[in-house]
């Protein structure tokens, strides 16, 4: 007739210690191996960002060298800019351009100076127009983090060059992971 106190506190609906214990085992489980995930996606996505931005400034950096090497004539040994010499070299470029009008016809015996240079791990451009030229004065970080570059040229008489070879190395950093980029291309200078 009359129910016990044991069966009624069986017959309650509830979890047992057992259970809690075993449930927050599991979501502890399953909250390392999200965690763990998340970490997995998160170190890829900083490695391919690395590796777009170090291939983004090589390619970069060859499109301007491309762009003056066309419209240069001859590759200079020094020429000075604002009181700095700056000497062709493994590391530095100065290309003589001829100095056009807005027109695009060419001014005679007059041209522009075009200086790319690698300082620390940067690498610089700098144009330098005849006052009559059409170009405008420019100063320009092309790249950052360079690990290597090295200028090379068919010539050792910089009057004689037609080719210059250019061999550029970029590097970033990805959460403790060194992403490189590596081109390797031959210029030409104009009409060759």
């Amino acid at each position: 007739m009359g129910k016990t106190a044991n069966n009624s506190a069986a017959s309650r609906p509830g979890f047992t210690l057992i259970e809690v214990i075993m449930v927050l085992f599991f979501a502890g489980i399953l909250m390392t191996v999200l965690f763990m995930l998340y970490d997995w996606h998160s170190k890829i996505y900083s490695y391919q960002q690395a590796m777009v931005r170090s291939a983004s400034a090589v390619r970069a950096a060859f499109g301007e060298l491309n762009q003056y090497a066309a419209q240069a004539g001859a590759v200079l040994a020094s020429a000075s800019i604002g009181g700095t010499v700056y000497n062709s070299d493994a590391q530095t470029l100065v290309l003589q351009l001829p100095a056009a009008d807005a027109g695009g016809n060419i001014l005679a015996g007059r041209s522009d100076l075009a200086v790319f240079y690698l300082s620390g791990s940067n690498l610089y451009f700098k144009l330098r127009p005849d006052p009559q030229s059409f170009r405008q004065p420019l100063d320009k970080l092309l790249a950052e983090g360079v690990a290597s570059l090295i200028f090379s040229y068919n010539n050792p008489d910089f009057i004689l060059v037609k080719r210059i070879d250019v061999d550029m190395s970029s590097s970033q950093q990805a959460k403790q992971q060194t992403v490189t980029s590596h081109l390797r291309q031959n210029i030409d200078l104009k009409n060759y």
